[in-house]
């Protein structure tokens, strides 16, 4: 089985790190990314893309293979669901967000979850 589409992604919001939720869940492949105008993942098609290989080195018994125009979309709906999360609850936020998307299994079967924090203005200066 391959990661279904109309699956529900797990999605987690800042109260945690990146760090913490990546512990929290079966070892994967992940990339993290950061946002831009608080609504673009800056170059998300190539971190997805990342995703999927790394993905499918990781995992290569997975069939179908897992593949960039299967993870994309479900890709892009985690990471808006993550960040509609993070600003609507953070309501003072005003800067731009971190997000980790994570690919792993559990019980033999594939599953994409998400998180966004705000983004260190340490990591905005450089």
């Amino acid at each position: 089985p391959g990661l279904s589409l109309d699956s529900s992604p797990s999605v987690t919001v800042g109260r945690s790190t990146a760090q913490e939720f990546l512990l929290n869940y079966p070892n994967g492949a992940y990339t993290t990314a950061r946002t831009h105008s608080k609504v673009n993942v800056v170059l998300f098609d190539n971190h997805v893309e990342r995703l999927a290989e790394s993905a499918r080195l990781i995992f290569p018994s997975l069939a179908p293979p897992l593949d960039f125009a299967s993870l994309r979309p479900l890709a892009w709906k985690a990471s808006a669901l993550v960040l509609n999360r993070l600003y609507h609850e953070s309501e003072n936020l005003e800067g731009e967000a971190k997000v980790v998307l994570l690919v792993a299994k559990e019980s033999g079967k594939p599953f994409l979850a998400a998180h966004a924090s705000p983004l260190s203005q340490v990591a905005l200066k450089n």
